[in-house]
């Protein structure tokens, strides 16, 4: 989460402060046409909270915790924490955990599907790569252009999604490694796949 002391420190306008620090790197996060991995290890609070959440895959260590932190300080959520977070969990308990600041331990959080795995202390960063090498190996144009549909869903119509998908899949389908997955189906071998 945000350093509280940055409050009295820096005067001048949070808005301004947002939008100079956190906002780009969140931007960044959903406009990277990769899947990005929050590995958490540890207490995951208010703008850390918020860039987990922008996060593509979130795994956690088994004693890290999850607070939204703002409400218990008078301040509501930033850095996109009430878009991912709604979106994750659904508008009544996005609500009632975010105004409640009620700590999650990793189970929990695992249990309300804001991580898609716990895994003990120790072998979080072996895990984290673990993931990271298997996304490397997967046909990562694929990969990418599915993380842009995904992201358009999310205000388009149904027909807005259907040309896009359209549009994305005449893009697939000119990569080299849609030409080596074919190649792979038919000759009934596990596909080597180039990210190209």
């Amino acid at each position: 989460g945000q350093d509280l002391k940055e409050f009295q420190e820096a005067p001048g306008s949070i808005r301004d402060r947002l939008e100079q620090t956190y906002h780009p790197n969140i931007r960044l996060i959903r406009a990277l046409e990769k899947p990005v991995i929050a590995a958490v290890n540890g207490p995951c609070a208010g703008a850390g909270l918020s860039l987990a959440a922008a996060c593509d895959i979130r795994i956690a260590a088994d004693a890290a915790t999850f607070v939204p932190g703002f409400i218990g300080i008078g301040l509501i959520p930033d850095s996109g924490g009430s878009w991912f977070i709604h979106r994750l969990l659904g508008f009544a308990r996005a609500f009632e955990w975010m105004t409640s600041n009620r700590k999650l331990t990793a189970a929990e959080a695992h249990a309300w599907g804001l991580v898609s795995e716990v895994v003990e202390g120790d072998g979080l960063p072996a895990r984290a790569a673990e993931l990271a090498g298997f996304y490397a190996g997967l046909p990562t144009r694929g990969v990418g252009l599915t993380k842009r549909l995904f992201e358009h869903a999310y205000d388009a119509s149904l027909e807005e999604q259907l040309a896009l998908e359209a549009e994305l899949q005449e893009e697939a389908t000119g990569t080299a490694d849609f030409a080596e997955g074919v190649q792979a189906f038919l000759e009934k071998r596990p596909p080597r796949f180039s990210g190209s």
